[in-house]
């Protein structure tokens, strides 16, 4: 752990960004965690400027005007529930890189918006700090890798026809309105493997698997809506103009366990064996029995499953974080705050933290810290040094915290 000295206050952010919490209040994590994730969509009505310093359409056009951000893949265009073609609204520009990619034409995509059209900016994740900060706070959460789109869309005409995520979804309405109809139906364990995602199959199927509307939810600024992985929606703005982003919350499911055990047994000379020949089914029989026996023994070690939680981790923690804290050459020191059912309270002169696995008595100077960084869902230390440094050595307290377990590095 570095000490106080050594850690830079200028990693201090200048406003207070937007965490989990905020997004559900006035519900707790705890609430939506035990009565709404991964089960029932969820609209929670919000004060209207709560989004306010989240983003903006100035913002959004200063990221179009970027044009060597953007390709076909990356800009999506919309009308009437189908997406545009390609060639619609593309043309063959090199990229950074200097290869050829077909880039979004800002007079065939204006053109198309004056339609009706919708455009979606995707994977912005990482290129505004406020955006950042909301997919970083959800991985902390959630232990899943965030994506953000923008969505622009105009009133009167559909975005995409009714569709299932195969991620769990946060939608933040930024400006103006839009009704968002969620239906019963829901595709089992949705992923993104074709035949178990949505554009594995036609409108007609989504048509009817889509079931009745269970919840329409009329979005205005400062709203979230959250629709669990593979639940059925649809949306239409009904203001001139609507703006809204939609945070996608993806995990590694079963198959990348497949993946990390045949990487695995790639070390295992058996494995590395021809099979036997078809026409001798006895032998083949044999040896494909003793790839079952060393496969099942490799799904048992211990480093297999240490592994898999490592990568877990860093695909969670990959991005999204602060990586520099310029002008020093020196990363930021980030952590991320495990606050689940825990609070700082007060036993006669003293305090606690009390948490499910147990309680910790604490000082009056780590309790002041411990409270201020509850609400958090990650901070560095040149934070916690801004806010506290000044009356302890927090760089100490860091410490404690992480051999409790309330808080870990990033």
């Amino acid at each position: 752990m570095a000490r106080d000295a050594q850690i830079l206050t200028s990693q201090a952010p200048a406003t207070r960004r937007i965490g989990f919490r905020d997004l559900l209040a006035p519900m707790t994590p705890e609430e939506f965690l035990d009565g709404h994730f991964d089960r029932t969509p969820l609209h929670l009505p919000g004060p209207a400027g709560r989004f306010a310093g989240v983003f903006t359409w100035e913002q959004a056009a200063v990221l179009l005007n970027m044009t060597t951000l953007w390709s076909a893949s990356t800009l999506k265009v919309v009308l009437d529930g189908k997406l545009v073609r390609t060639e619609d609204y593309c043309v063959s520009q090199q990229n950074r890189d200097g290869a050829p990619v077909p880039q979004p034409d800002p007079k065939r995509v204006q053109a198309l918006v004056r339609q009706g059209a919708a455009i979606s900016l995707n994977f912005v994740e990482t290129m505004s700090p406020e955006i950042a900060a909301i997919a970083a706070a959800l991985q902390c959460w959630f232990d899943g890798e965030a994506v953000c789109n923008i969505y622009c869309s105009w009133s009167g005409h559909q975005g995409f026809a009714s569709h299932f995520e195969f991620h769990d979804v946060f939608v933040l309405q930024i400006d103006g309105t839009k009704v968002w109809n969620v239906y019963e139906g829901r595709f089992d364990q949705a992923a993104h493997i074709e035949g178990y995602s949505s554009d594995s199959f036609p409108d007609d199927f989504h048509a009817n698997a889509r079931g009745a509307v269970q919840m329409e939810a009329r979005m205005t600024p400062g709203d979230v809506l959250y629709i669990p992985r593979g639940q059925y929606h649809d949306a239409l703005a009904t203001s001139d103009a609507s703006m809204h982003l939609t945070f996608g919350v993806e995990f590694l499911s079963g198959f990348y366990f497949l993946g990390a055990i045949a990487d695995a047994l790639q070390q295992e000379p058996f494995f590395r064996q021809t099979l036997p020949r078809f026409d001798r089914p006895e032998a083949h029989r044999a040896h494909l029995l003793k790839l079952a026996e060393q496969t099942h023994a490799c799904m048992l070690k211990p480093g297999l499953a240490r592994n898999i939680r490592k990568q877990q981790r860093l695909r969670a923690f990959a991005r999204c974080f602060p990586s520099y804290a310029l002008p020093s050459a020196e990363p930021p020191q980030v952590f991320r705050v495990r606050s689940l059912r825990t609070q700082v309270v007060g036993r006669g002169a003293g305090w606690r933290l009390e948490r499910p696995n147990g309680g910790h008595d604490l000082s009056a100077e780590d309790a002041r810290l411990a409270e201020w960084l509850l609400p958090r869902d990650y901070f560095s230390a040149g934070e916690a040094v801004a806010a506290h440094g000044g009356e302890m050595p927090v760089a100490a307290a860091l410490e404690r915290f992480r051999a409790i377990g309330l808080i870990d590095e990033i």
